[in-house]
Order: structure tokens, then sequence, then C-alpha cells
């Protein structure tokens, strides 16, 4: 990964690959199958899962703005499993407080079409520092998917203290 941080602009970029190796050891540790010969041989894991990210944003006179882009390809190891990503935050701070918001999409390719068209996220939350090292947040967020198959539409709501040693 790569950042810059200047005058209130910041910049991403990331690349990241999960080995096929790495992939099967992990999911035979949590199945406890072995992934790589699959069902009647065919193997579930065939491929590394790599994935790629930039993101740009914007910090000043109380506004935080950001925006990040993801593709992943093979996704867990499943060749043609893949994925493309983005997201818009955007916070506004004043006095102790930051009131913040965030909305992203993933659209599917290949194997994944099949299962779920798009999915649509959105956030919202509110932060209030008790101190320099101490934050209290509230936040509630949704995700809707545009889906041929049983995958559920999620939404929660969290409340939470970050402390900061």
């Amino acid at each position: 990964a790569i950042t810059y941080d200047n005058a209130g602009f910041f910049a991403t970029a990331a690349y990241e690959v999960l080995t096929e190796e790495w992939l099967q050891a992990w999911g035979g540790r949590v199945t406890g199958y072995d992934l790589s010969d699959g069902v009647g041989g065919a193997g579930i894991i065939t491929e590394d899962d790599s994935k790629w990210r930039v993101g740009l944003g914007w910090t000043g006179a109380g506004f935080t703005i950001g925006g990040i882009y993801e593709s992943q390809s093979d996704v867990l190891g499943v060749s043609g499993f893949d994925v493309d990503r983005w997201q818009i935050q955007a916070g506004y701070a004043f006095g102790n407080n930051m009131v913040k918001a965030s909305y992203g999409q993933e659209s599917y390719d290949d194997i994944g079409e099949e299962l779920i068209d798009d999915v649509d996220a959105w956030a919202v939350g509110f932060d209030h520092n008790l101190s320099k090292r101490t934050k209290a947040y509230v936040q509630y967020a949704d995700r809707d998917v545009d889906s041929t198959s049983d995958v559920a539409d999620l939404s929660g709501f969290s409340i939470g203290l970050v402390h900061k040693f």
C-alpha cells in the first residue's frame, strides 16, 4: 500500500493477493475439508484471490469527503467470481462531534452475477469525542441485496466506545 497526505488532501493505492495455497489451508481449517479436491475431484479453490484499491479525499473547514474504488478477482480463490466496489463518505465536525454518512455499491461479474446482481449499502453515524483519546459513537447501517438467491438484506445499529492507548 502507498499513501499520500498533504494540505488536507489524501490518496491511497493498495494491492493484495491471497494465494491459492493460503486459501486452501485457511479454508480447510475453517471447514474441516480439503478444498483442493472439491466435489468429485473438481477443486473449489483454483486461483489466487487478488484485489486492488484506490482512494481519494479531502479534509478542511470541518468537512471530510472521500471515495474508494476496489476491484477483486477470483474471490476466495473461486475462478470467475469477481466483484467491483465503490464507496463515498462524508463527515462534518463541529466542536467535539462529527456527523458522518456513506453510500456504496458492489457489482458482481461472471459467477457472482448468477447469485447476486448488485448490492447497495449506506450508513449514518455520530461521534462524540470525550477526550483526545476517547470517542463514543452510534451508527446505523443498511445493506440491500438485489439477488436471485436467498441472500438476505442486512441492517444494524451499533453503539460503542473507542479508546486509544
